[in-house]
């Protein structure tokens, strides 16, 4: 039976009849633009529609069709199958899920012969080795599940998903590029104290607490490029100048994210003056009581006009002193986000008010995991399927350049990092510190493939 869909859009079912028919196979197929049954040849018969086909498929040895809801009935009737692939998405389909799939377009003859020499595969989800699944747990984790648009100009999905994995599909939106999951089947996170202790130990080794320094010396990095770009674009190159001082005052940097404050304290060494702001009402209190630093929690882009805070004073002094933090408009000279920007289901709510809240040539700066690099190149499945089900965007540097630029920003450098030799294909036992995996890091390095990116911009129009 060779049965490719209720409209057979590729055209593939009556020529595949014809192939398997002069192969000497007893042949059916469902032609819908066939008006009526007819007997082609002695052994080829073609229907235009077969009532409970389903229930029907156990007739037939062998069920020619697409990766679809008819493989898998097919399988469940116990009739072998093979795949045929109207599009390369269909051809990786097939392929994850075990079946005999052909590789995308018509298959010629002499390659439906090679599948039959070769055997036609049983995939895993119908032998014993299958892990038993809980149809009512299924359906109930579908019930939860959500739909979204592209969370930056909030476009629908309508081309092909660029990939699935069990609790998301990931879809690109067809106006600004951005890869986005279009549906998720998966609980919201909670940031809450748990997440920066047990959840980050878990993934880490360590509390965040405990990565405190080491998070702050990535700061202070971040902070040596964002103080390159500040004096590049305001003084020349220079360190000081008298027109900073006098037409844009005190440097205030704003770290959207802050969580215990690690970067706030990095932007405070290297001579800014930081805000923070942050959802976790645990982490905000650590930046006010113990850093002493500003912060406030609130759900970005919303934010308060001001907020209260108090400056403890030493034990030689009366009173704590009470300041009122403003977060108007045009009131910071950078805003930053370090692997936060991916968690926002409005990026253009949120984008908009990062070109708000920046004097003129004020730096954007942001941190996030890159499609463009090695992973996403080269085992893009893997990446989708790890990407968290919080990540509501997926950048590609290859396109961010243009995805800024809608809300007013150059981008004036890209940093690539999180690098992982042991990533690149075929290198996955490698040594570390062995020579090959020294080659593949210089490469990784030379042609940016680290696995996550820093973004620092520029908002036009000083």
């Amino acid at each position: 039976m060779i049965v490719c869909g209720g409209e057979d859009a590729a055209h593939m079912g009556l020529p595949l009849a014809h192939i398997f028919a002069e192969l000497g196979a007893e042949v059916s197929v469902i032609e819908p633009n066939e008006k009526k049954y007819s007997q082609q040849k002695m052994n080829l018969y073609v229907y235009p529609y077969l009532e409970n086909l389903r229930d029907r498929l156990c007739e037939w040895d062998i069920v020619v069709t697409h990766y679809g809801f008819t493989a898998f009935e097919a399988l469940a009737a116990g009739c072998a199958v093979i795949l045929v692939s109207p599009t390369d998405y269909h051809y990786r389909l097939g392929l994850n899920a075990g079946f005999s799939t052909m590789s995308a377009g018509m298959p010629a003859a002499q390659d439906i012969k090679a599948l039959f020499k070769a055997g036609i595969d049983i995939p895993s989800i119908v032998t014993p080795q299958s892990r038993e699944k809980s149809l009512a747990e299924f359906i109930l984790k579908l019930s939860a599940a959500t739909a979204h648009r592209c969370p930056l100009c909030d476009e629908p999905s309508s081309l092909p998903p660029e990939g699935r994995a069990e609790n998301k599909t990931v879809s690109r939106c067809p106006v600004c590029g951005m890869y986005y999951p279009s549906f998720i089947a998966a609980e919201k996170k909670d940031y809450s104290e748990q997440y920066f202790f047990e959840e980050y130990q878990a993934q880490y080794g360590k509390t965040y607490l405990e990565d405190f320094e080491s998070i702050k010396r990535q700061g202070l990095r971040r902070m040596s490029i964002i103080n390159a770009i500040y004096a590049k674009v305001f003084n020349g190159g220079k360190e000081e100048s008298l027109f900073e001082g006098l037409h844009h005052g005190t440097k205030r940097i704003l770290d959207v994210g802050c969580a215990y404050g690690p970067f706030l304290a990095a932007a405070k060494e290297s001579g800014w003056n930081p805000v923070g702001t942050d959802i976790s009402a645990e982490a905000v209190h650590y930046v006010c009581k113990t850093l002493q630093l500003p912060a406030c929690q609130a759900p970005f882009p919303v934010l308060p006009a001001r907020f209260s805070f108090t400056v403890e004073k030493t034990f030689t002094e009366q009173h704590n002193q009470p300041l009122s933090i403003p977060l108007e408009a045009g009131g910071f000279s950078a805003v930053t986000m370090w692997f936060v920007i991916e968690h926002f289901q409005d990026l253009n709510s949120v984008l908009q008010k990062v070109s708000d809240l920046l004097i003129g040539g004020g730096i954007f700066a942001f941190s996030t995991p890159a499609l463009s690099g090695v992973t996403g190149r080269w085992n893009r499945r893997l990446f989708f399927s790890q990407s968290p089900t919080d990540h509501y965007t997926i950048w590609d540097r290859r396109q961010a350049k243009k995805q800024l630029e809608r809300y007013g920003f150059t981008v004036k450098k890209i940093v690539s990092i999180g690098h992982h030799p042991e990533r690149f294909p075929h290198a996955a036992k490698i040594k570390k510190g062995g020579f090959r995996w020294n080659i593949l890091m210089l490469v990784s390095k030379l042609f940016k493939l680290g696995d996550s990116m820093e973004i620092y911009a520029v908002k036009m129009g000083m």
